[in-house]
C-alpha cells in the first residue's frame, strides 16, 4: 500500500521539503485530500494537499528515509484490476481515485497551536474508472437503483507480468453516480464511470 494514503486518517506527520540547497520543515501536517492516477504506458501520479498546525520554515528536521524502488512501473494491459461485487476484469484503461477528509482543529484558550485535529465526517471518496467492454453490463440507473450500489470494490494495480501486487484500495457501498458508453471503428468499445461513497466515522 501507497505510505501516504496511511495519513487520511487520524495520524498526523512531518516531513523536510528539499527545494535547491535550502530545506523546509514542517511538523502536524494533516492531509485534507489524497489522490491517485494510473493509466496504461503512464507512470502512476499520487497528489496531495494537507494543513499544517505546528512549525514550518526553513530549517532541518531528522526524518526517517524510505527506500523507494529505483524501477519505475508503467501500468500496461492486465495490470490494473477492477472488482465490483462478482464482477471483475483486468481490461482497465485507466483509473484515478481520491479522498476528502475534514479537519476540526480543537484550540485551549490563549493557545496558538490546536491540541488536537480531529478527523471530520464524512470522508468523501471517488472513483474514476474507464474499462474496455468485455462482459460488463450497463446499468440501469434510473428503473433500477439496487444496481447502482457495489457492496464492495476494490482497485488493484499489479506489477507487470506478475502477481506481485503494488497498491490495493477496497471500498464499501459505493454509489454509481454516472456513466458513459463510446466506442468507434478505429478502437475497441469503453464505459467510463464514476462510484461515490461517504464514510462515517
Amino acid at each position: 500500500m501507497e505510505m501516504m494514503y496511511n495519513f487520511t486518517g487520524d495520524a498526523p506527520f512531518s516531513g523536510v521539503v528539499e527545494y535547491g540547497s535550502k530545506q523546509f520543515m514542517f511538523r502536524k501536517g494533516y492531509m485534507e485530500t489524497y489522490s491517485v492516477a494510473c493509466g496504461i504506458g503512464q507512470i502512476p501520479t499520487i497528489s496531495t494537499s494537507s494543513s499544517i498546525y505546528g512549525q514550518f520554515g526553513t530549517g532541518s528536521l531528522t526524518v526517517p528515509v524510505d527506500n523507494y524502488p529505483s524501477q519505475i512501473n508503467i501500468p500496461s494491459y492486465s495490470s490494473m484490476e477492477l472488482n465490483l461485487d462478482t464482477f471483475n476484469t483486468n481490461r482497465v484503461l485507466n483509473f484515478d481515485v481520491s479522498v476528502a477528509t475534514p479537519r476540526l482543529p480543537l484550540y485551549a484558550l490563549g493557545d496558538d497551536e490546536p491540541t488536537g485535529v480531529i478527523a471530520g465526517t464524512p470522508v468523501e471518496v471517488n472513483a474514476n474508472f474507464q474499462i474496455e467492454v468485455d462482459d460488463y453490463e450497463i446499468k440501469n440507473m434510473r428503473l433500477i437503483p439496487d444496481e447502482t450500489v457495489f457492496k464492495n470494490t476494490s482497485i488493484v494495480l499489479k506489477k507487470n507480468n506478475s502477481d506481485i501486487e503494488l497498491m490495493r484500495y477496497s471500498f464499501d457501498n459505493m454509489l454509481l453516480t454516472s456513466e458513459s458508453f463510446s466506442a468507434s471503428n478505429s478502437s475497441n468499445a469503453s464505459v467510463n464511470f464514476n462510484l461515490r461513497t461517504f464514510i462515517l466515522r
